[in-house]
């Protein structure tokens, strides 16, 4: 067992030393990942959303928020765009008015 935990303690302290904004608890997920080779889904509250936004219209470098918040450039680019379309980040909010029609259709067909 000790072969496994040494080199694990080993990548959260390379991890930590690499960025040391990012949280134990990133470091420990990112890691679990890679050992178990899985993708983990990470999940944002509106809160971290609207922050991240904030900080892209107060002129932080796209790349510099990408990089240390480990965000993918899609997820930051539809942020964006979500909070300049219609301030929400709800999927429901942010539907184009001819998606928002598809999706009142099939409601109806449905039922």
């Amino acid at each position: 067992m000790t072969w496994i935990i040494t080199p694990v303690a080993m990548m959260i302290t390379n991890w930590c030393r690499i960025n040391p904004a990012m949280s134990m608890l990133i470091a420990l997920t990112r890691i679990i990942a890679a050992v178990t080779m899985e993708k983990v889904r990470r999940t944002f509250t509106e809160e971290f959303k609207q922050q991240i936004v904030q900080l892209y219209q107060n002129g932080k470098p796209r790349k510099d928020i990408i990089r240390e918040y480990e965000l993918t450039p899609s997820s930051l680019d539809k942020w964006i765009n979500q909070s300049k379309s219609s301030g929400s980040f709800k999927e429901k909010d942010t539907l184009a008015p001819n998606r928002k029609n598809c999706r009142n259709l099939g409601n109806v067909i449905s039922n």
